[in-house]
């Protein structure tokens, strides 16, 4: 009897005065307080079963899609405000350079679409474990120094960009306000440029650490043959 009430409160039905039935009306009002009490377990729990990321969904909107953005944004500056403190390449300081200064144009661009359209963003709750994955990806690449740094943040550069491209071309596709689309699109643009330059970047420091580990490695054997031959 529960779960009957339960159901028809949920598509509650009227008749008119000639005996036919309306459709049946959805409670909106309940259904916001429904995922909002969830904590975003609907979404995560959808991301789970997909491989795309959970974002289209009635609970997160253009004040939501600002927020997230905009927080994923201040995790980019934050590491690489870390690289620069301690490089060592120069092509990777450089590349940290135009991380810190493209996402701090990106959230500019945020505040001032906010501004024009007033809307106030609102974190939702996918955000606390989508800002606990970048943070601990900051976290890891934290603990090294020197060369070791620079390759470090370079990883993590293309992990959390991936990450980044994937939620914000979600959150793209399901914008409301043409401002927000526009800043939502270019945000996509950006970030996938970003990624492709950090993955050239791997790909350049891989080859090199190889170069220099076979170097090292005839260096070795040479030694090792004028020793024997000395004997």
């Amino acid at each position: 009897m529960v779960a009957c009430g339960r159901k028809d409160a949920d598509h509650a039905t009227t008749r008119s005065a000639d005996g036919t039935v309306a459709p049946p009306v959805r409670d909106t009002a309940r259904v916001g307080r429904d995922t909002s009490d969830a904590g975003g377990d609907v979404a995560l729990r959808a991301s789970r079963d997909s491989s795309a990321p959970a974002v289209a969904g009635i609970w997160l909107d253009d004040a939501n899609a600002l927020a997230l953005v905009s927080a994923m944004s201040s995790r980019q500056i934050a590491a690489a405000e870390i690289e620069l403190q301690a490089w060592r390449s120069d092509t990777v300081r450089a590349f940290a350079t135009s991380i810190a200064h493209e996402h701090s144009l990106l959230r500019h661009a945020i505040d001032s679409v906010a501004a024009i359209t007033r809307i106030a963003p609102s974190m939702p709750a996918l955000g606390q474990p989508i800002a606990a994955t970048m943070q601990a990806q900051i976290d890891s690449m934290a603990g090294n120094r020197g060369g070791s740094l620079d390759r470090a943040f370079v990883r993590e550069q293309v992990a959390s960009h991936q990450l980044m491209a994937q939620y914000v071309s979600g959150l793209a596709g399901v914008a409301q306000r043409p401002e927000v689309q526009g800043v939502l699109a270019t945000a996509a643009a950006r970030v996938g440029e970003q990624l492709q330059r950090a993955k050239t970047i791997e790909a350049m420091l891989t080859m090199a650490d190889s170069v220099a580990a076979d170097s090292s490695a005839k260096a070795a054997a040479n030694r090792k043959k004028r020793q024997t031959t000395a004997r």
